[in-house]
């Protein structure tokens, strides 16, 4: 049952899915006489929880014209459709990286009082995990449906409340990638000193 700070993610944003890639791929195409544009695709293995790493980006060169509703927007919110449906936001301005199809793209209309950054962490959030089971409980397969994307229910509280706990978050959020990187850097160490005594 809907409570009156609880809304539909399809009420409060435009949710489409990402381009098929395959088809504009220029080694497909049998017109190789028309100028070729080169874009950046978004891979699943670039995509964490609130991170993009655009390093893992894929290369996409094509003969055809990309529709702009692909190409992705600052703001923009997208989430992978299979699990574990990890969402980022998109915080660069670029204009040739693509969002392919196993990803939704999530909008938020002009209208509403809901802050981007606020809504990915949200959508990263067990709760939402549990109704992303629940939407696709039964199927085989569990890969997410826009239709799906649609009917997930967050709570809507006041903007500035939403811009406070965003804040917070990204700080908590960037303190778990320097932890992260901290234990990385200290695992190529140890395996330094293990391997110049074995020598």
């Amino acid at each position: 049952m809907k409570t009156t700070n609880e809304v539909k993610l399809g009420e409060i944003a435009k949710v489409s899915s990402g381009m098929f890639t395959k088809r504009y791929d220029a080694e497909n195409s049998k017109n190789n006489d028309f100028p070729l544009n080169y874009y950046k695709t978004i891979s699943n293995k670039s995509v964490e929880e609130n991170y993009i790493n655009e390093n893992l980006f894929e290369n996409l060169s094509t003969d055809r014209d990309i529709d702009s509703k692909y190409i992705a927007k600052e703001n923009d919110i997208i989430m992978k459709l299979s699990p574990p449906y990890n969402v980022s936001i998109i915080d660069f301005k670029k204009n040739y990286v693509i969002v392919p199809l196993n990803f939704a793209i999530i909008r938020l209309k002009k209208d509403v009082e809901f802050f981007p950054m606020y809504l990915s962490y949200l959508l990263n959030s067990y709760n939402i995990r549990k109704q992303l089971s629940r939407l696709v409980e039964g199927s085989g397969i569990q890969v997410m449906k826009i239709s799906h994307v649609k009917e997930i229910k967050v709570k809507k509280i006041a903007i500035s409340k939403q811009k406070k706990y965003a804040k917070l978050f990204s700080l908590l959020n960037e303190r778990k990638k320097l932890m992260k990187r901290k234990f990385e850097v200290e695992e190529i160490l140890s395996e330094n000193i293990i391997n110049q005594l074995n020598n």
